[in-house]
């Protein structure tokens, strides 16, 4: 298993962990209480962890020396990123065009919503990247 299919794999666990903790804590707690649990989504910070162990297990393995990456695992992770990207502007034109659908009798947005749309947009792009780096790898074998 590659580095990159290691962290889709936790980036995946993590989102899927953070979700089923979200609909169960809104099931029995409400949408308020709900909302703390999306801290959940830190765990992310345990991807340079995977890139670090890797690497340091090749490069005590001697194997291939100075060799991390080849063309496939750049040109896998190149056509991720470009569909993450497509997703992220597909859905950011759609959640400005109902903002300004629902919010427009009252002639202004509210900062919260606005503030929020970058993180959303960047969990997005990371869990996107993650499922397309999985697909391509499945896909490969």
């Amino acid at each position: 298993m590659t580095v990159q299919e290691k962290r889709a794999w936790i980036n995946v666990a993590v989102f899927a962990l953070t979700l089923g903790i979200f609909l169960t804590v809104l099931y029995f707690g409400g949408f308020r209480r709900s909302l703390g649990t999306l801290g959940f989504l830190g765990l992310l910070v345990l991807n340079p962890y995977t890139w670090c162990s890797s690497y340091l297990y090749r490069r005590s393995k001697k194997s291939r020396p100075g060799m991390f990456m080849d063309e496939r695992d750049i040109s896998i992770q190149q056509k991720s990123k470009l569909i993450a990207l497509q997703a992220i502007f597909a859905v950011f034109v759609f959640v400005w065009a109902a903002l300004w659908a629902t919010d427009r009798l009252h002639d202004m947005i509210s900062i919260d919503r606005v503030m929020a749309l970058p993180l959303a947009g960047l969990f997005l792009f990371i869990l996107v990247e993650s499922i397309a780096t999985l697909v391509q790898y499945t896909q490969g074998k």
